[in-house]
């Protein structure tokens, strides 16, 4: 999936990991990371401003970057009406893609749903991922020796077991 389909399967819906989570701002980014950039390993604890200054695991997958370009992760800072920080996805220069940016109730709704919206001035940063899906896609089949893998076509089962017996050994 690509940026432009993420945002006409979600813009004025809204998404949580959990009940318990409510609808966050960090849960949009880590589902916008799983579904175009194949990520889903993105996790944090407690709050976007704490995802920005622990970082977490995201050194893993991105680079912090000095000028944003669609895609790209931005991080907020606090406010005296929130201090908890924002996070959300790059979709313009001064334009991002966010969920829960306006009331932060957790609910989703009305203006806490994923909207684009314009950016709040308060950015700490931006950090953009290290390689696409398709870079790590052929660095593992140029590592493994595999067939290139069909965009058309899953592999079978058979084919899985062959890809992960290799990494078996």
């Amino acid at each position: 999936m690509n940026h432009q389909e993420f945002l006409t399967k979600w813009v004025g819906k809204r998404y949580r990991e959990t009940p318990q989570l409510g609808y966050q701002c960090t849960s949009l980014c880590k589902l916008y990371n799983d579904e175009v950039n194949g990520i889903k390993w993105l996790y944090f604890w407690w709050s976007a401003i704490n995802w920005w200054n622990l970082k977490w695991n995201l050194q893993v997958f991105f680079n912090k970057v000095e000028f944003a370009q669609q895609g790209d992760m931005v991080f907020f800072n606090i406010t005296p009406s929130n201090p908890y920080g924002h996070v959300a996805i790059v979709d313009s220069q001064s334009v991002i893609l966010e969920q829960n940016g306006w009331q932060w109730w957790n609910s989703g709704l009305w203006p806490d749903a994923i909207r684009i919206h314009s950016a709040p001035p308060n950015v700490l940063g931006y950090m953009r991922l290290k390689s696409t899906v398709e870079d790590r896609v052929a660095k593992f089949v140029e590592k493994y020796g595999l067939k290139t893998p069909s965009k058309s076509q899953p592999y079978s089962q058979y084919d899985t077991c062959i890809i992960l017996s290799l990494m078996d050994q």
